[in-house]
């Protein structure tokens, strides 16, 4: 729940929430596909794109953080370009090999 100046619980925007469902949805498919493939091998489609778009969704919620909290912008902001760097290179990584 967030925060607003005056101590009271906020209402927490759309973005947010449909990130945050973009985010469990994703995690769910990728921990079914863990349980339920028979093969141990790599999967292009579970490891290369389900995990790194569930990658993505967290510093993209540090970044939304950025745009509606003020408190501890330049902390968030960090955290959210340093995961979209990472998710970046697991991508590029990805496309290569």
């Amino acid at each position: 729940m967030m925060m607003s100046r005056s101590g009271r619980p906020s209402r927490v925007p759309l973005a947010v929430r449909l990130v945050q469902v973009c985010l469990a949805s994703s995690l769910l498919v990728y921990l079914a596909s863990l349980t339920l493939r028979n093969d141990a091998g790599y999967d292009v489609v579970f490891e290369g794109w389900v995990a790194n778009f569930a990658l993505a969704m967290c510093p993209l919620l540090c970044l939304l953080r950025v745009l509606w909290q003020p408190a501890h912008r330049a902390a968030f902001a960090c955290l959210g370009l340093g995961g979209l760097f990472f998710t970046a290179g697991n991508i590029v990584y990805v496309a290569h090999v």
